[in-house]
């Protein structure tokens, strides 16, 4: 195979297990609301963010020079203080964190879930331990460029989890929050019993704390990450706790489902800042500036060539979608949210793409007070409308504002340093033009068809068409020039 077929496919192999990732989000929509209803899928939602934050800030930073620099790491002595240094320290923390949430969980059952969600506080003990050694391990791999571990670890503990979801519902009809979760922890433990077999076999087992001074300085270093992924979460999910604040729990699971389809774009970044950031991050240590432009230039490219029409097919196409992973009545109140959302969630991808530079450069207060402003103005915003407007409406539109607005600070703080990014207008309106042609002709088309085949059916044969038509224009108009092959090429030699 040659080096360009390699590159393709370790991309292509990345996007298609974080696709069936992010569908198990999607899967679980329609078990838990047909079975249990919007207010217990609303509740899980809130349930989630919760350890989502936990875990996120348990590392106070450790996690940042760990994954800075292990990836120009060659030494097994430094490998091993970078690594277990972290996985010794968020052990310990979780399990602090943990015991608190416990404490105050009265608090929280009856202030969020308001008590109309069933559910064990010691599930967090096991969830957060779990959770961090699955995580550590498969990073591990990441950001020593086997980025195929990562992408398949994860995908076992999602759809592992699902499928013993599945199971129980086969066999008692129902599924409640405590069976998600636990499910969960049974298929992190089973990745970490081999991810860290392989670990230790290539570096070794210490127990391993840094010396007090090297600590001190590693948190100061990286809480501004830790403070940045706060943030960044009160700015993704704070929308759901005002909605809650005004409306009901069943409004932020129509909220979360509509969240839920506009976000799938979420893939895309994600994947970029997974296979990219250990290359920039070597890069930025040999000083190879004039490359990581390069690299940053074809991944927004790439990025807007499958945002666009993604963005494009939600006004047309959310509705039938959000009816079959739910209901009509669901798909009537989430269906018109999917295009703001998904549009916003295109800027934050960009964002983050953006960021991967400034993560390498260790430029931690600026990402901070990209997302510090989004964030303040995301609450602010919505709690004034939404306190006048009793519609999740807002909160779709304010989120979408409030991701553009930290794209904005962050173009603006890379601008001063870095001439590498041209947002692409024609390109983008040429992306908009094939993408309204397109699903215009398929819907004017299949009008013709009247009941010839089902409205489920239509729906699939509709997307499975406009992607064949949409990439092979893409493929015949010639997007990617003979530099932007050449740099796939690279990539791949780079993470091999």
């Amino acid at each position: 195979m040659s080096v360009k077929k390699k590159a393709a496919s370790k991309i292509f192999i990345g996007l298609f297990f974080r696709a069936l990732v992010s569908l198990r989000g999607l899967i679980l929509i329609p078990i838990i609301v047909k079975t249990a209803g919007e207010t217990v899928y609303g509740g899980y939602v809130i349930i989630l963010s919760v350890f989502t934050i936990i875990f996120g800030i348990s590392s106070f930073g450790i996690d940042f020079t760990t994954w800075r620099y292990l990836p120009s790491a060659s030494i097994k002595e430094e490998k091993q203080k970078l690594f277990y240094s972290l996985i010794t320290f968020q052990l310990l923390s979780v399990l602090i964190l943990s015991l608190i949430f416990i404490i105050f969980y009265k608090w929280f059952d009856v202030y969020l879930l308001k008590k109309e969600v069933v559910f064990s506080k010691w599930i967090i003990l096991g969830y957060l331990i779990s959770y961090v050694l699955f995580s550590q391990g498969t990073n591990y791999f990441r950001y020593t460029f086997r980025s195929n571990y990562y992408f398949i670890g994860t995908f076992l503990v999602s759809f592992g989890s699902v499928l013993l979801i599945l199971l129980y519902f086969e066999s008692f009809g129902k599924v409640s929050i405590n069976v998600i979760i636990d499910s969960v922890i049974l298929m992190a433990i089973i990745i970490v019993a081999f991810t860290f077999s392989k670990i230790v076999k290539e570096i070794g087992f210490i127990f391993y704390l840094p010396p007090f001074k090297d600590f001190v300085g590693r948190i100061r270093l990286g809480f501004p990450m830790v403070t940045w992924f706060l943030i960044n979460t009160i700015l993704s999910s704070s929308d759901r706790y005002i909605i809650l604040a005004f409306m009901k729990l069943s409004d932020v699971g129509y909220y979360a489902v509509a969240y839920g389809v506009g976000s799938l774009l979420f893939i895309f970044s994600s994947v970029a800042e997974i296979i990219i950031q250990p290359i920039v991050n070597k890069e930025m240590d040999l000083h190879n500036k004039e490359s990581i432009i390069k690299i940053i230039n074809l991944i927004i490219k790439v990025y807007l060539i499958i945002c666009i029409p993604f963005i494009i097919g939600t006004i047309f196409y959310a509705k039938p979608l959000i009816v079959l992973l739910a209901n009509q009545g669901v798909a009537e109140h989430a269906s018109k949210l999917v295009p703001y959302i998904s549009a916003g969630i295109m800027f934050y991808g960009l964002g983050m793409i953006m960021t991967i530079i400034l993560i390498a450069e260790l430029k931690t207060k600026s990402i901070l007070k990209a997302n510090l402003l989004a964030a303040i103005f995301n609450i602010i915003t919505n709690i004034i409308l939404l306190y006048f407007f009793h519609n999740i409406m807002v909160a779709a539109i304010t989120t979408a504002l409030s991701y553009i607005l930290s794209f904005i600070y962050i173009l603006f703080t890379l601008s001063k340093r870095w001439n590498f990014f041209s947002l692409g207008v024609s390109l983008m309106i040429k992306l908009v033009a094939i993408s309204f042609i397109l699903i215009e002709g398929i819907i004017y088309l299949f009008g013709f068809l009247g009941n010839l085949i089902s409205n489920n059916l239509s729906f699939f044969v509709q997307v499975f068409i406009f992607i064949l038509l949409y990439f092979s224009i893409i493929y015949i108009i010639g997007f990617f020039s003979k530099k932007d092959i050449e740099i796939m090429k690279q990539m791949y030699i780079q993470t091999t």
